[in-house]
């Protein structure tokens, strides 16, 4: 285990040994960014509206009323930027390309902390070049922003996943730091409000002491006070309104398990948070009705959860889905959809692979609650390939950790194998299945 200190020898470390390769992360996210322009379409066009309305002190709100169907901490980071600049996209765009490249500076941190120099070289270099990383700052997705808060979160946690004589200085910047990035990744992705409470009750450590206390009043605090907003303006102290909506389209009767909107067929109710409530209801009476079925259901989900890169490359491109989406993503040139495949398909194998078989230690402990934390998620709601994007940090970090694993896979049990090969043949089932779909019938 390697003896760490505080995350600014961390910070001199990483910039010392691999600034070349941190510049050449910012060098291949900038060239990217400058050939690609997309069109804002779909989510992308509505952060930008409402980080327009934010960014012109008009509140956030959508069709000149209040909203909170969209968690705010996406369209708050596009209305600030706009705010200081200007309401053009490709100024937040140029913005996520160095927090992107501040991810793989927060992969090595974390790789460093756990496996030493060796490990921190390799996440660092994974980081730089995983192709789907490169596009996500050019388009108006949450993605970038959610993998760098997701990052500030896990290195701040990470401390209690290391043996006793190598934690860090507990000071109180560091708290106050991961609790407002968990915070705010709260108020990015609603569900990530419950990632750090899953990481620190899996810790080894589990002392109540001033630094967890700190780190999670900050968290609480962070959120609450949209919740507060909620309560006063929408009726309901949430972080957002859209779970219902989500709920109904894993779980109606004809939900496949990805993301397809099925209108009901009962009346709705016009007003948002009503509508929520109502789809709430009829998704978990769907449930009960057939409860062997949406059973069932969660292996769709999971399938979908671990597609290939198609919303992001359709993203990407500025493709019509309105055709399909296996017609649109047959529209992106076949070497970018092999080359995006292919990294993230290798990412996924070595991971998984660096989770069972690589170095001992507590962080596999960190990993695999925050892994099944994704999974549960997917299996109550519906899987989508942009969902597994808050997952590919944790596989680029078992990866980097996955050094001397034939040795420890020739040595392991055969229950240990048994589950490794599984996963390793659901993910293989699952793009072979999607490869035969999306070339011949569609999807």
């Amino acid at each position: 285990m390697v003896k760490s200190s505080s995350v600014i020898l961390l910070v001199n470390i990483l910039i010392k040994r691999y600034i070349w390769i941190i510049v050449v992360a910012i060098a291949l996210r900038t060239g990217i960014n400058a050939i690609l322009q997309p069109e804002l379409q779909s989510d992308a066009a509505d952060y930008h509206r409402l980080g327009v309305c934010l960014a012109e002190g008009k509140g956030y709100i959508q069709d000149g009323n209040p909203t909170a169907y969209r968690p705010v901490g996406y369209p708050l980071f596009i209305g600030i930027v706009y705010f200081l600049s200007a309401p053009d996209p490709r100024i937040v765009r140029w913005v996520q390309v160095f927090i992107s490249a501040f991810s793989v500076i927060l992969l090595g941190m974390t790789a460093y902390r756990f496996g030493g120099d060796r490990s921190a070289k390799r996440a660092v270099w994974v980081g730089c070049l995983y192709v789907p990383d490169l596009l996500y700052p050019a388009v108006l997705l949450s993605e970038t922003l959610f993998t760098a808060l997701q990052w500030g979160m896990i290195l701040g946690v990470s401390r209690f996943f290391v043996e006793e004589d190598s934690i860090p200085e507990r000071r109180l910047s560091s708290a106050i730091a991961t609790g407002l990035a968990a915070g705010y990744a709260g108020l990015v992705k609603a569900f990530a409000v419950v990632l750090l409470p899953a990481a620190l009750f899996r810790s080894p450590r589990r002392l109540f002491n001033t630094y967890i206390f700190t780190v999670l009043a900050v968290t609480l605090l962070v959120v609450s006070i949209w919740m507060v907003r909620n309560a006063l303006v929408m009726g309901i102290p949430v972080i957002t309104t859209n779970s219902g909506a989500n709920l109904w389209v894993g779980n109606n009767p004809q939900a496949t398990g990805g993301y397809k909107w099925v209108q009901p067929k009962v009346k709705m109710p016009s007003e948002e948070v009503e509508s929520g409530a109502a789809l709430r209801k009829l998704a978990l009476n769907a449930i009960a009705d057939e409860p062997l079925k949406s059973l069932g259901r969660i292996i769709l989900k999971w399938a979908h959860l671990f597609r290939s890169e198609g919303e992001l490359l359709i993203a990407v491109f500025s493709l019509d889905s309105k055709g399909g989406y296996a017609a649109a993503y047959r529209q992106v040139p076949w070497w970018i959809s092999l080359v995006t495949f292919l990294c993230y398909g290798t990412a996924v194998i070595s991971g998984w692979t660096g989770w069972f078989f690589g170095k001992r230690g507590e962080w596999r402990k960190l990993v695999s609650v925050l892994f099944l934390t994704y999974m549960i998620i997917a299996a109550v709601y519906f899987g989508s390939s942009r969902f597994h994007s808050p997952m590919i940090p944790l596989f680029l970090l078992s990866a980097s950790l996955a050094e001397g694993w034939k040795t420890r896979m020739s040595s392991a049990g055969w229950m240990v194998k048994f589950a490794w090969r599984m996963g390793v043949f659901f993910f293989i089932g699952v793009w072979t299945l999607e490869g035969w779909i999306l070339f011949t019938e569609g999807i």
